[in-house]
């Protein structure tokens, strides 16, 4: 199980059935605080009952995360990235994904 600091946002909107322990993952990465919130609450109202939404900054370290959960075996359907942050570029980001989700479909 993700352990460390709270990975979703508290307090945001979420579907109605939490999704199963091991569910497919949807991963957020952006240093905007307030897109983050928004996406992910969109995200948790149409998908959270049958995805697992993880909410993330490029501060902590989405490569290690996704490292983390192909360890676990988790299924990663999507790793859905802002333009631009701090710690690493989306192109960069989702470039280094594809050794952990197994898919290069890259868009831009």
């Amino acid at each position: 199980m993700l352990s460390g600091p709270d990975l979703e946002l508290a307090g945001q909107p979420t579907s109605q059935v939490p999704p199963m322990p091991d569910a497919p993952v949807l991963l957020v990465v952006d240093d905007d605080p307030q897109t983050r919130s928004l996406v992910t609450g969109e995200l948790r109202k149409r998908y959270g009952s049958d995805y697992r939404v993880i909410c993330v900054d490029s501060a902590d370290d989405p490569l290690g995360l996704l490292a983390q959960l192909r360890h676990e075996r988790r299924l990663v359907s999507i790793v859905l990235t802002g333009p631009s942050m701090s710690q690493t570029t989306a192109t960069e980001l989702l470039a280094g994904s594809v050794s952990f989700t197994g898919r290069p479909n890259v868009s831009s």
